[in-house]
């Protein structure tokens, strides 16, 4: 069992000269009425250099402090309990109203209370960061905002219950506390950053269903990672539901259950048709899915900027997506049906949409000379992408090279040094 000691410091305790005289025979308790930075700092000082078997439960009282920091004062340590370990238990009064970076590797600390009142609003960074003996904490009811980090390697918290009116959950927030298996998320939370609870064991998160949180990346010009696991085996209240209507591929991330769970994805296809690559191979073919991601899709293309770089499988025979999607970008055309690759519609689309669009045609149509004469007056670079044959067809040569004179160098030996093709290059700017 542990040996327990309380701690007392008062005004007389200004420096943190004078409190390296306490020790473990005079100390009792803690109290400050003036809860000014020099106190703060004693009574950490009094628990790293006094009796290495003694623990100590330190207590906050009165009504002055503003918040507990970390001010990176190397002398005294700063006004925190960065540390300490061989503190069990702390008691915050509501009087504050912010910690930062306070607490981090306290191992022992095993009890955080936190006093009722209109207090404690933000637990910044790093705050309980390292704190392995922690296995539950019950979090102020006036708290609005948990720092990055706040929690992190808390290997030892098996549960968190984030109450009403907390409105963000920072990045790495919970990172790495293993043991977590529960959270509760409450109906006033806005946003949650990246990685806040990668690496936990998490089975249950429960959000109210109204609920709309965004997952925020806050490094900018990087990718946000996601806010939990790809292994994370949630259950059917996840975070992740309302989490989709702002990260497609968090799909992604979540596991095969959820992948095959129909409402779910249907959320996620609702907010981007991206989505659907992740559903599970059933839902991937489900009608009702199919239908909102296609109508998702159409809309995008549609837009002025809307240029997709592929074509789910499930819409590949589907004309109307196809044409509309090789009208922005012709090279999707590879990734249509060989029926909708011998449409002419279609490839025509893709045709004067890049040259290179005529490459991933059909067979039949690729030696249809008729055909070829017509892609060629839309795109003279089309004479790269056809058969050897037809680049020696002096008639198709030269409506190539009199759409344009680059088209030349993708014609014959022989028609390179045609007259006739070289005159009709010419119009167009070409030398010989």
């Amino acid at each position: 069992m542990l040996e327990m000691s309380m701690i007392t410091c008062d005004d007389k305790m200004a420096t943190s000269r004078e409190a390296k005289k306490i020790t473990s025979t005079t100390i009792r308790k803690i109290e400050v009425p003036s809860l000014q930075y020099p106190t703060i700092a004693a009574a950490s000082l009094a628990i790293r250099s006094g009796d290495p078997n003694v623990f100590f439960a330190v207590q906050i009282v009165g009504n002055t402090i503003g918040g507990i920091y970390d001010n990176d004062d190397d002398e005294d340590d700063g006004n925190n309990f960065n540390g300490c370990t061989r503190l069990v238990s702390i008691v915050i009064p509501s009087s504050v109203k912010e910690i930062c970076d306070a607490f981090d590797g306290c191992s022992e600390l095993r009890e955080i209370i936190f006093i009722a009142g209109e207090g404690m609003e933000t637990i910044e960074c790093s705050t309980f960061g390292g704190c392995t003996n922690l296995s539950t904490v019950q979090l102020p009811t006036s708290l609005r905002e948990i720092g990055p980090a706040a929690f992190t390697e808390c290997t030892n918290l098996q549960s968190i219950h984030i109450p009403e009116g907390v409105i963000c959950i920072h990045r790495n927030a919970f990172r790495l506390c293993n043991a977590l298996a529960d959270v509760s998320i409450p109906q006033s939370m806005e946003y949650i950053g990246s990685g806040a609870f990668m690496g936990c064991a998490l089975v249950s998160v429960v959000v109210p269903a109204s609920t709309e949180i965004e997952i925020r990346d806050e490094f900018p010009g990087k990718v946000c990672d996601t806010v939990f696991d790809a292994a994370c085996e949630v259950t059917r209240n996840v975070l992740v539901n309302p989490a989709v209507k702002t990260r497609y591929n968090m799909l992604e991330k979540v596991s095969d259950v959820l992948k095959a769970d129909k409402e779910f994805v249907l959320v996620a296809v609702e907010q981007d048709w991206c989505a659907l690559e992740y559903a599970s191979d059933e839902l991937k073919n489900d009608p009702e899915v199919l239908e909102i991601a296609k109508m998702q899709l159409l809309a995008f293309l549609r837009e002025p900027d809307g240029c997709v770089g592929y074509i789910p499988t499930p819409f590949k025979n589907d004309k109307e997506i196809v044409m509309a999607a090789v009208a922005k970008y012709g090279m999707v055309l590879q990734y249509a049906s060989d029926q909708l690759k011998n449409d002419k519609e279609i490839v025509k689309l893709a045709t004067i949409a890049t040259s290179c669009g005529f490459f991933y045609a059909s067979n039949e149509i690729k030696n249809d000379a008729e055909f070829i004469k017509w892609a060629v007056r839309q795109n003279g670079n089309v004479l790269s992408n056809i058969s050897d044959e037809f680049k020696n067809n002096k008639e198709i040569v030269m409506l190539a090279v009199t759409q344009t004179s680059a088209a030349l160098e993708y014609a014959s030996n022989e028609l390179r040094n045609d007259p006739d093709v070289i005159a009709a290059c010419s119009t167009t700017s070409c030398s010989s």
